[in-house]
């Protein structure tokens, strides 16, 4: 019951860029959609991974804290390819929004020395004002492996219930780390509200953006894909050869949860493959780099021919 309408994706992938799977990790993306030891790490299962060992599926490459940049990249790669696609439906979204709660904090003495980064205590994902002067939102993205405290019986008992739990928790994490920024720079004393407080307070709910190891997405980035989807057609539904606004959000719709659902489980497959490397080889972690590098400058090579596809026409 872990899965959604984007775990099967990986199976209707068009051959585009943004979309392909080298067979490698095509193998592992099958193998773990069906719920079968993975043959990647079929001959190194027991090889400690920080304290624990390997496990025939692999789980542990993704959730274990590694050398190396992996989990970070998972994540970044998740989140770019959702802002390159809401883009595309000409919705108004930020990525990696600064400058939000910078001014309710002092930036004296406490931050000499920080990076810009550092000094805005809460550094949100993505941002969006779907329908102008409507208010914006804030959206968070967390992608997770093989969590036990997620993958529970009472997870599975709806469809895609794990990452919905994962999701369910972004909003007060976040609340937490606003309360606890305030008593930390601001002195704000217990049970009151603070100026980070009160400025997060201002963006209401924030949007938990969670994707799972199958490539299964939480509610909230179902209803992201809905409203951009909706003002894409809206905008551009004659220029994609639509014979209706209707027609041109079912095709949106179906593209965007395609290319989310493919980059989902083709990033995790690619996750285990190189943590993989680390393990068995001292320098498998710099030779992931650079092959990651090698094919960055390719993929954004044909990014442009990718949106063509995707909306009907070029940016």
């Amino acid at each position: 019951m872990n899965v959604t309408r984007t775990s099967h994706q990986f199976l209707l992938g068009l051959p585009y860029a943004s979309e392909f799977i080298n067979c490698v990790d095509f193998h592992t993306v099958c193998q773990d959609y069906f719920g079968l030891p993975n043959t990647l790490v079929d001959a190194h299962v027991g090889v400690n991974v920080k304290g624990t060992p390997l496990d025939a599926y692999g789980r542990v490459l993704t959730t274990a804290n590694m050398s190396g940049d992996g989990l970070r990249h998972r994540h970044d790669n998740n989140k770019w390819n959702i802002f390159n696609l809401v883009c595309a439906c000409q919705v108004n979204i930020e990525a990696e929004v600064l400058g939000l709660f910078a001014s309710c904090i002092p930036q004296a003495s406490a931050f000499h020395g920080l990076t810009l980064r550092k000094r805005q205590t809460l550094v949100p994902d993505l941002k969006i004002t779907p329908l102008p002067p409507k208010d914006d939102h804030l959206l968070e993205l967390k992608c997770f492996g093989y969590a036990r405290y997620l993958h529970t019986r009472a997870g599975i008992r709806e469809r895609g219930g794990a990452v919905n739990r994962r999701a369910a928790r972004i909003d007060s994490e976040y609340r937490r780390k606003a309360r606890n920024a305030d008593r930390k720079y601001n002195g704000t004393p217990p049970g009151v509200c603070g100026p980070v407080q009160t400025r997060l307070k201002s963006y209401g709910h924030i949007w938990g953006l969670a994707i799972g190891p199958r490539g299964e997405i939480s509610k909230d980035l179902e209803r992201l894909i809905d409203v951009s989807a909706k003002i894409g057609a809206e905008r551009k539904w004659r220029a994609m050869g639509s014979r209706s606004q209707r027609e041109a959000a079912a095709v949106l719709k179906n593209a965007m949860r395609r290319r989310i659902g493919v980059v989902a489980v083709r990033e995790n497959a690619r996750l285990k493959r190189e943590r993989l490397a680390i393990i068995l080889s001292p320098d498998g972690g710099a030779a992931a780099a650079g092959r990651r590098a090698a094919a960055y400058g390719h993929f954004n090579a044909r990014d442009e021919q990718d949106m063509f596809h995707f909306t009907g026409r070029r940016e």
